[in-house]
């Protein structure tokens, strides 16, 4: 189909020219047939405003997602310096271990009780962890399994590691009450 652009150019000239000469006989201001040219919209502040409020709330997202990068970063540099040690269950005497270890978000301070070479108890006395809580009952685990090295509470991986460490710590280096 052919279309004729002029004919279609004179149609939409004849549809304005109508329109502006019912706006003079009405007295419509002329600004009503252009639209918001040449005024300023009442919409143009609020778009200003949003666009400084999305601004913003992009710059405290980043801020936000740098920091928990940069603790994460820190996190697993801390679990991996956790030191780990060597214990001869068999040369252990019975009494009461206390024992720490700490990262930068998890700190745990414990005592740890041995009887003729076995682990019998371990007490928690401190744990700072944020949402590790649940790493807590990784000692029910070492004391049936007469060790440290367990498995880890899946979804407290971080605060396992540091109770593991501590409990470690406690065995190798704790100083022994009665």
């Amino acid at each position: 189909m052919y279309v004729n652009l002029y004919e279609h150019e004179e149609t939409a000239k004849n549809k304005y020219d109508g329109i502006r000469q019912y706006c003079i006989a009405e007295k419509v201001p002329e600004d009503y047939l252009r639209g918001s040219i040449g005024r300023k919209s009442r919409l143009a502040p609020m778009k200003r405003k949003t666009k400084i409020m999305l601004v913003i709330v992009g710059l405290i997202i980043t801020a936000m997602l740098s920091m928990y990068l940069s603790m994460y970063t820190q996190m697993e540099r801390d679990l991996e310096s956790l030191e780990f040690y060597k214990t001869d269950l068999n040369a252990l005497k019975d009494g009461i271990y206390h024992g720490e270890a700490e990262t930068a978000l998890v700190k745990v301070v414990l005592e740890v009780e041995a009887t003729n070479h076995k682990i019998t108890g371990i007490d928690i006395l401190k744990h700072d962890n944020g949402m590790g809580k649940k790493a807590e009952r990784i000692t029910e685990d070492m004391i049936r399994m007469n060790t440290y090295d367990v498995d880890a509470v899946s979804g407290a991986t971080s605060s396992s590691q540091v109770i593991k460490s501590a409990v470690s710590n406690a065995l190798a280096h704790g100083k022994r009450e009665q």
